[in-house]
């Protein structure tokens, strides 16, 4: 439970912070250079995405203490990406 519970704090947090991120890019490549985050210009949202889930591992890993299982750290990254997309959307829409 307490595991899990590490999990979702992460995924958590690190997912909303990567979902702002990947909305300040986009309006500032939107307003700033004029080009549509959502066309062929949307590499540098994949960019923001993988370094908060780099983060994101990181972090759990460092709380527990240095162990990192293959099904914990899958976890992290698989929903902070889940949760970074969601409310991205949401912020977006």
């Amino acid at each position: 439970n307490v595991i899990k519970n590490r999990i979702l704090k992460y995924s958590l947090i690190f997912g909303g912070l990567a979902a702002v991120a990947c909305v300040l890019v986009g309006l500032i490549q939107y307003y700033g250079l004029g080009k549509s985050p959502f066309g062929k210009y949307k590499v540098p949202a994949l960019g923001v995405n993988l370094i908060f889930i780099f983060f994101a591992v990181w972090y759990y890993r460092r709380d527990n203490g240095g162990y990192l299982s293959f099904s914990s750290g899958f976890s992290v990254g698989f929903l902070t990406n889940f949760f970074g997309s969601i409310f991205a959307g949401i912020l977006f829409f």
